[in-house]
Order: C-alpha cells, then structure tokens, then sequence
C-alpha cells in the first residue's frame, strides 16, 4: 500500500514522462502508449487519496490545453478522470458530478473558449506546413488561399477566424477571413510553432526546446501527414461535443462561424472538410434529442447563414447624401466589397454541393437554425443510450501512420429533426436548398435537397398548407386564364 506522498509522487513522475518533451522522445510509442494507459488507472482508481488528487489534476489538464502543450494526453486523460465522476447524484445534493465538475472547469478556465483557441492553433499549423508544401496529398481551398508560413516567414498569415471568442457577433466583413476580436486572440508561445515528431505520429508530439533550439521549427520531412492530422482534429472535435453534452457550456455564433472558415471554407483537403461538416450535423441534432444539452447557443446556425452563406448585405450606393469624389469612391468600394461578398458566399455553397456530408451538414443546420427562431417545431426523440459519455472517443493516441485502429463502429445516432412541423414557411436559408436543387452537380446532392424541399411541404402546419393550398388554386385559375 502506497502512502498518499509517495502516491502523489508517482503520479507527477508519470505525468511527466508522458508530457511533450526530452523524456517522452526518449519512449517508443508502445511505452508512451503503456505509460499513459497506467496512469489513466492509476487516477480514475477509486480511493481516498486519489479523488482528492483528481480535482487538482484536472485543473493541471486545463492549463496544458490554455498553454497547447501536451493536448493529446491532456484530452485523454481528463476524458478518463471526468468518466470516473457519477453521471448523477444518487445519494446528496453535493456529490460532485459530471455535470458540476465540467462547469466548474469552464467557469475557471473559460474550457471551451481554450479549446477553439487550441483547434484555431493546430489548423493555422498544419496550414502552414501546407503552404510550405510538407504535407502531401493536400489540396488548397478553393474559396481562400492557404495561410502563410508560421512565425518568422517573410510575409505574415492572413487574418482567420478567432475560435476561442465567446459571447460576440461575427462582424460583417465583404471577405471570409475575418481579424480575431481582441479578447479572443491569444498570443502563440515560440514553443507552439514546432512540428510535430516524425518519429511518434500517435501522438504528434513537439520536440523538446533544446532540439528544437534555433529556427523553432522541424524540418519539413517531420510534418504530420493527413490521416495523423485527421485523427487529431477528430479528438479535439469529440472532446468539444463531450463538453457541451455534459455541461451548461454552449458553442456561440462566433465560433460556430470560424469553425467554417477554418475547416470548411479554409480546409486544405476533402477529408478535413466533410469532417467538419459532420461535427457541425451532430452537434446541430442535439436540439432535437431527448435529454440531450444544446450544442449551440440559439442564434448561431442562423448567424451563420447570414454571414457565410446567405446573399450580400443590402448596399445603399446611391443615398445621395455624399457628394464629389469622396462619395463616388465610397460607393464603388461598397460595391466592390459587396460583389466580393457574394462571390465568396457563392464558392462556399459551391463546396456543400460537393458532397452527401455537405448537404447534410446544410440540411441540419436550415432545420436548426430555423427551429431556433420559432419557424419550424421540434418534437424531440427518446435517446437509444442514456448516457452521453459512453460514445467512444476516437483519440489521437489511436492514430498511426497507417490510420485509425479499427473500432467497433459506434450505434447509429438518433435523429435529432426526425419529426417537424413548419410554423412559417418564411424560412432561414430556403434559397440556399433551392439552388443545391438547381445547381448541384450531384444527382444524389439534388435528389437529397428536393426531398428536403418536400419533405417541408408535407410537414406543414394546417393553417399554413391551408394558405398554401390557396395560393396553388389561384395560380391555377391565373394560369388558365393566361393561356
């Protein structure tokens, strides 16, 4: 029996080992691998000394996350630590709980704010290294240009997206890369601009700053490749479902809306686009799911059509009110902006019609955007597993070079908009699924979208297919007499 010092002792040796750093590139992957799952066990062990030591571990896992240092082990492990938490209180009113415990970590650490800020970081990375050309079998966006090299290029990143920006409306801006609001960004450490090891892809650990001394950056040989940054992305992604389906924390119109631009609008290969279109359709189903926390705050797929899907903004170039030179060259650079707004809302729709998990994504997020504003009524549907934080979670410890282990594949979802009623037929995004009708290249693209569009009319409520049912008659009769 170990005695509580030499306990804690052990477990702040092990987490040592096992963080980025000279010790870990000393371990194989199967150590590193071995190394984490003992101390896993060794924290989610029910005694006395530990539960008290689990709390102000988790505080540690936090900051590594708000610092981007060690996030692969840091996710795994507070995964494992939350799960030992009971999902509910059966006994008292202050036994801690999931639920307590992850809205005490968001309330103190602001959690979910540093995990988009984590996500904005690893993807502006790997776009460096894509520009750089060190990542094969990547393709450049088509609606914005890859970012610039990282810190000490010559020519600096073009502004993206804040994704750790809480509690404020994207500004509109006629271009899609936006400049991150001041409270949002947060300033890179010199450490957070190295590669990841070539030699342990699990887990795409830096170098130590002694090996890393000098340029800060590995060479371009030692960049992660596709499937590792794939893996990666899908453990960070889960980990922000598992938050926001366990606690109170929701994602905000903000960074819903850099989430698009970053991975969908920004995304330097098919693959990492279509998986965040489906992050964004599971998280959108949550609403319509019984028991089930809400993923987004309720105007964020709605803003999101109006600022990164939706026309342009209504551009008043003729008031009259300024005169001479000065209000003619106002007025074509609205104009100009107002075009280029169009054009690259234009090329993002482009990119939902280019595959089945795009217009999914599209159909979720119409639904809930609209359910949202009282347009379309939910009726929610029984959950086939209680418990939330059973799904598995594809961590990036998993990945290899050669993919993914093979899991069990999980049960299918409940669908969240499985059951509808149309309440206002003056619908959010409607002209987006018309032209996915019109324009998609897709037969199964188009197909799927006219169903929607059916699917709307059969789901009407009776007093709104009464009016329609009117408007069809009379148009008949004008037709008649037309022809």
């Amino acid at each position: 029996m170990m005695t509580p010092v030499a306990l804690h002792d052990l477990v702040q040796w092990m987490w040592q080992l096992v963080q980025d750093g000279p010790s870990s590139d000393q371990l194989t992957d199967d150590m590193l691998e071995t190394a984490l799952q003992r101390l896993q066990e060794i924290l989610v062990t029910p005694t006395l000394a530990l539960q008290a030591m689990k709390g102000s571990f988790l505080h540690r896992l936090c900051q590594c996350i708000e610092e981007h240092r060690s996030v692969p082990q840091a996710l795994r492990l507070m995964l494992a630590l939350l799960k030992s938490y009971p999902a509910t209180s059966a006994s008292t009113i202050s036994r801690e709980t999931r639920w307590v415990v992850l809205n005490g970590l968001d309330e103190r650490h602001s959690l979910l704010s540093a995990l988009f800020a984590d996500l904005a970081l690893f993807h502006d990375t790997y776009a460096a290294d894509a520009a750089a050309g060190a990542t094969p079998a990547v393709a450049a966006s088509p609606v914005r240009p890859a970012a610039s090299a990282a810190a000490g290029a010559a020519s600096p990143a073009p502004p993206t997206p804040s994704l750790s920006t809480a509690g404020s409306t994207p500004g509109r801006s006629p271009g899609l890369g936006r400049t991150p609001s001041s409270s949002g960004a947060r300033a890179r450490p010199a450490s957070l601009n190295r590669t990841p090891s070539a030699r342990s892809p699990a887990l795409a650990r830096a170098r130590s700053s002694m090996s890393a001394a000098g340029s800060g950056r590995e060479p371009a040989g030692a960049s992660m490749g596709l499937a590792q940054y794939l893996g990666m992305l899908q453990a960070r992604f889960d980990f922000v479902a598992y938050v926001t389906s366990m606690s109170k924390a929701v994602v905000d119109a903000s960074q819903v809306d850099a989430v698009w631009g970053l991975f969908v609008e920004d995304a330097k290969s098919p693959e990492e686009r279509d998986l965040a279109f489906r992050w964004l359709s599971a998280a959108c189903n949550a609403i319509g799911v019984q028991g089930v926390s809400p993923a987004f705050a309720p105007d964020a797929t709605r803003t999101l059509f109006e600022h990164r899907l939706a026309g342009a903004a209504n551009v008043d170039a003729g008031n009259g009110d300024s005169g001479g030179v000065d209000g003619e060259g106002e007025s074509l650079a609205q104009a100009a902006a107002s075009a280029e707004a169009v054009a690259s809302r234009a090329a993002a729709v482009e990119l939902i019609m280019q595959s089945d998990a795009g217009f999914e994504c599209l159909r979720r997020l119409f639904l809930h955007a609209n359910a949202s504003s009282d347009k379309i009524k939910v009726v929610p549907q029984a959950q086939q597993a209680r418990d939330t934080g059973t799904r598995s979670f594809r961590s990036a410890l998993l990945m290899r070079g050669r993919g993914a282990r093979a899991d069990a594949p999980p049960p299918a979802p409940v669908d969240g908009f499985a059951d509808y009623q149309v309440l206002d037929f003056d619908l959010t995004g409607l002209e987006i699924v018309w032209r996915v009708v019109v324009d998609a290249q897709s037969n199964a693209v188009a197909r799927n979208a006219m169903g929607l569009l059916k699917q709307l009319l059969d789901r009407l409520a009776p007093d709104i297919a009464a009016n329609v049912e009117q408007c069809v008659l009379a148009l008949a009769v004008f037709a008649r007499m037309c022809f």
